[in-house]
C-alpha cells in the first residue's frame, strides 16, 4: 500500500536524523556528558520530530 509506505519512510527519516544528532553530540561530549545524554536525549529528539509522523499517519487516515 501506497500509504504504509509513506509512513514508513518518514519514519525512516526520523530515525535517521535522531540518529544523526545523537552522533553528532556524541562526538563532542565528554564521558560524564555524554552518558546523561544517551537515553533521556534520544527519547527528546525522538519526541521533537514525532509531530511530523503523526501528521503523515493523519494524512494517511484522511485518505482512507
Amino acid at each position: 500500500m501506497q500509504a504504509e509506505h509513506d509512513v514508513a519512510v518518514v519514519v525512516d527519516q526520523v530515525l535517521g536524523e535522531v540518529a544523526d544528532e545523537f552522533a553528532r553530540n556524541l562526538e563532542s561530549a565528554t564521558e560524564i556528558v555524554a552518558a546523561h545524554f544517551s537515553v533521556s536525549g534520544i527519547g527528546r529528539v525522538f519526541r521533537d520530530r514525532m509531530p511530523r509522523v503523526l501528521r503523515r499517519l493523519l494524512g494517511v487516515t484522511e485518505t482512507a
